[in-house]
């Protein structure tokens, strides 16, 4: 519902219309990949990733502590009412926190979920304090104005990180 926007239902942040979206568009989706794939010449094998960090020296990683300090952070700075300033501090946090992470080695599917939902969280994070509009049910206190925005908010990685932007809607 956040980054859907797709126009079929008003109310898509219903459970049940976006469970409807996903499975018609999923559907669609991979219709349409399947029919490409067929159409295509095939790829090379993917090669192996490897990770070619150095074994870190520095206290391991508590993971479930890890998870729940996100889950209590995005609540608190990111959940239902938002603030720019809380945004922006969240941010920041997860910054530290994805340093703090980044001379781990992890190979089992915790400590890649964790690193998955740390990205995830920042990504939301920079979404959130992009969109300034008082949206869905997501309620800007800084800019109490609700409005449905002429926008998307879009993220794109360059050399200098990842960027986020409002460009404009289209349909």
């Amino acid at each position: 519902g956040e980054a859907a926007c797709s126009g079929v239902h008003g109310a898509n942040r219903m459970a049940s219309n976006s469970l409807l979206e996903g499975l018609v568009f999923g559907k669609i989706a991979g219709q349409t990949a399947g029919e490409r794939a067929a159409g295509s010449a095939p790829f090379s094998p993917v090669a192996r990733i490897a990770n070619r960090n150095a074994p870190s020296s520095r206290t391991s990683l508590d993971l479930p502590d890890i998870r729940n300090s996100l889950r209590s952070l995005m609540w608190r700075n990111v959940g239902i009412v938002r603030q720019a300033e809380r945004l922006r501090e969240t941010v920041d946090i997860l910054d530290f926190w994805a340093h703090y992470t980044l001379d781990k080695t992890l190979n089992d599917t915790a400590g890649w979920e964790a690193q998955n939902a740390l990205t995830v969280a920042r990504l939301i994070a920079m979404s959130a304090l992009k969109r300034s509009d008082s949206i869905g049910v997501h309620f800007r206190c800084d800019d109490p104005k609700t409005s449905v925005p002429a926008y998307h908010v879009t993220l794109t990685r360059d050399p200098e990180g990842t960027i986020a932007a409002k460009e404009p809607r289209t349909a």
